[in-house]
């Protein structure tokens, strides 16, 4: 799994599969950069939004925000 993102020490995004996921740990972020290799021993948590999440999302985005 590539890094896409770092959010801080303790997660970041991941490529897998041509898939968005985040993934916790202790120190998981720690020291590393975009395009790294993640340890995966250090992956507590992983979360993926699936296409309902999606929508759900959508629905309670305000839609004067969107610019439409």
């Amino acid at each position: 799994m590539i890094i896409l993102k770092k959010f801080n020490n303790n997660a970041v995004v991941v490529d897998k599969n041509g898939h968005e996921i985040v993934v916790m740990g202790n120190g998981l972020g720690f020291g590393v950069s975009k395009g790294d290799v993640v340890d995966i021993n250090k992956i507590e948590k992983t979360f993926v939004l699936t296409e309902s999440n999606q929508n759900i999302l959508i629905i309670l985005f305000p839609m004067y925000l969107l610019n439409i």
